[in-house]
């Protein structure tokens, strides 16, 4: 299979990361869309209302299939049926429940949904392949998703389903998911996702500052001193041929107090780091680790660097692939040396 240059995969797939160039400092954010509540009663709803329900009664069905032919069933012919029926289930409703149901089953069952997947070889399959690979907590079908999505990229290249998942995994507060995402990226060189891998590389917030709340206070505090006792006002107490004093003890504290009113945290993701570095250096052709875990750096080098040298690339193999004005000229024919003694 011809492998494209890389400009051309990065402006195929960039469009997957609008929602992380938007959420870079010093991008335009996009107007918020209005909220619009679908009417119940409109065709719309009626048919997603069916497909639910539609996607229940699968759910059921896989259920029985599995307790009946798998789950602690050995016999390999029992299974082996089992698997011929569960082949039946090439909907796209039946999708998520394929994944629901059998995550923690056998391999062989493992297996043979990757292979439905790949052969169906629709939008929706390349999702739902994607899915299993970074989003699914049974490493064994993580696996085996990650064996199918290379040999569907194989196929068919990188599509926009597979995008989409692994612009949201990359988004994810999983650290496992963030990185089996990053890792998918840098393997395929999906250039596109380089946007969404700079801001993925931190958990928290890298700009600083703590977060909006309704607290009200110091977060904590830390005290050191020392506190000395005095009198602070002395009652006389008088009675007959008698005087007495009634003394008001106070303290006076003295010392240091360090006072927490805000924080920030941010963690580094080290492995979604070096996935970003490994892509990142390739695509532009000169190393980017010196960028560190520098937010405004990488945000720079981005807009400033990258994105430039993309596009001078873009208009090169554009010249390049133009044909030439004598392209299609037919060749004209060279002249042989004259033979001794013709005429």
């Amino acid at each position: 299979m011809r492998q494209q240059p890389i400009h051309t995969r990065f402006v195929a797939s960039v469009v997957a990361c609008a929602g992380a160039l938007a959420s870079l400092p010093g991008a335009t954010a996009a107007s918020p869309q209005p909220v619009r509540v679908e009417d119940p009663e409109s065709d719309a709803s009626r048919a997603k209302a069916l497909q639910n329900k539609r996607r229940v009664e699968i759910e059921r069905e896989l259920s029985k299939l599995r307790a009946t032919h798998f789950r602690s069933v050995r016999n390999v012919e029992v299974r082996q049926v089992g698997i011929n029926k569960l082949r039946a289930y090439t909907s796209s409703e039946a999708y998520p429940s394929l994944l629901k149901v059998f995550e923690r089953e056998g391999e062989d069952v493992q297996r043979t949904i990757v292979e439905m997947l790949i052969e169906q070889g629709t939008p929706d399959a390349d999702a739902t392949l994607a899915w299993a690979a970074v989003m699914l907590n049974n490493d064994s079908f993580r696996l085996h998703a990650r064996d199918g999505l290379r040999e569907r990229i194989r196929l068919a290249g990188v599509t926009q389903p597979m995008l989409n998942v692994l612009d949201i995994a990359l988004q994810s507060e999983s650290e496992a998911r963030a990185t089996a995402a990053a890792e998918i990226a840098d393997q395929f060189e999906i250039v596109g996702l380089i946007p969404r891998l700079i801001v993925a590389q931190f958990s928290g917030n890298p700009s600083g500052g703590g977060r909006e709340s309704d607290r009200r206070g110091d977060l904590a505090f830390i005290a050191i001193g020392r506190q000395v006792a005095f009198v602070s006002d002395l009652t006389p107490v008088v009675s007959d041929s008698a005087v007495g004093f009634d003394p008001t003890i106070s303290v006076v504290n003295e010392g240091t107090v360090m006072a927490i009113r805000d924080a920030s945290v941010t963690i580094y993701r080290t492995e979604v780091h070096h996935s970003l570095v490994g892509l990142s250096s390739r695509a532009w052709g000169k190393p980017t680790d010196g960028l560190g875990y520098d937010y405004e750096a990488w945000k720079r080098w981005y807009f400033d660097e990258f994105l430039p040298s993309q596009e001078l690339s873009s208009k090169a193999d554009a010249r390049t692939d133009k044909p030439g004005p004598d392209d299609d000229a037919p060749l004209e024919a060279t002249p042989s040396p004259a033979t001794p003694g013709s005429g």
